[in-house]
């Protein structure tokens, strides 16, 4: 079936349309449908996917470029019409963003289409595709450790990893091919682990008295609002000073919240703790919000 799809379909300008068309539809529905995972927040990289079906089914380096920016031209509004009218997007702010997908989609064509000259030059079209998914699918991978509840993010890494296979199995059909291909991957996935993400979160502690926040009683007065436990996070270290344990990835930005209430004033103030990890893991905490309740 796959093999069919990636080169023994003849794509007429009619089965495009009808393609394109249907893809739109399909994808703007399941934003809004319960049940399902939206499929443009699910991976972007399906629309490489479907992209490289259109190559390598047309008959030439303009013929695939005009498809594939066509197929964009006809899919990304309908998609965001149908999300229009469940008020999930402003339609004039993706503008911009669907002339992007039908420029970098007749580039994506014109070039790639030389993939099925099955040689070197197949290798170098591919490189940027199989880079950009191996960082998608360790990013994704990368969160969904971090937070297993969202489980999309998993769904994605495994996405991510099933397009690599389809791409090295059905479209690279000589051996030496293939195995630069894996190569190419599993260099870059050792550089993309050892400076930008790593797979299990980093872990750092927020002395609160150093962020100007008043820890006296804190074990009556403090607690984070957003945890299954009351002072889930909070300890007290040797010196008797209170602080917060956080985790998060590497080169990213993330938010704690802890509220403490105010029996003297008869209110709670919540506290919001800005703080990243950058891209070796080092810790820093950016800025200290209070807000009255």
């Amino acid at each position: 079936m796959f093999k069919k799809l990636f080169g023994d379909i003849d794509l007429t300008w009619g089965k495009l349309v009808v393609f394109a068309a249907a893809v739109g539809i399909f994808t703007g529905i399941t934003e809004w449908l319960p049940f399902t995972i939206p499929v443009n927040n699910f991976s972007f990289w399906i629309w490489i996917l479907f992209c490289m079906i259109i190559i390598t089914n047309s008959k030439s380096p303009v013929d695939s470029a005009l498809k594939s920016s066509a197929f964009f031209l006809i899919s990304q509004p309908l998609m965001y019409l149908v999300q229009v009218t469940h008020d999930l997007i402003d339609l004039p702010s993706m503008f911009t963003w669907w002339i992007s997908y039908i420029l970098l989609a007749a580039l994506l064509g014109y070039f790639g289409h030389y993939v099925k000259n099955q040689n070197i030059w197949s290798i170098l079209v591919l490189s940027p595709i199989f880079i950009f998914l191996t960082g998608a699918m360790l990013s994704s991978l990368s969160t969904a450790v971090c937070d297993p509840l969202r489980y999309s993010s998993l769904l994605s890494a495994i996405f991510d990893f099933v397009t690599v296979i389809i791409i090295i199995l059905v479209i690279l059909k000589k051996p030496w091919l293939r195995i630069t291909a894996i190569s190419l991957i599993l260099t870059f996935a050792t550089v993309f682990l050892a400076f930008f993400v790593g797979i299990l979160p980093h872990k750092a502690t927020i002395n609160l008295s150093k962020c100007g926040i008043q820890t006296d009683k804190i074990d009556e007065s403090f607690y984070t609002p957003y945890s299954d436990e009351p002072q889930d996070g909070i300890i007290k270290n040797e010196n008797g000073e209170y602080e917060l344990e956080v985790s998060g990835q590497r080169n990213s930005t993330s938010m704690s919240c802890i509220r403490k209430k105010e029996p003297s004033e008869n209110s709670e103030t919540e506290y919001y703790i800005r703080y990243h990890f950058d891209m070796i893991g080092n810790f820093s905490v950016d800025s200290v919000e209070s807000v009255k309740l």
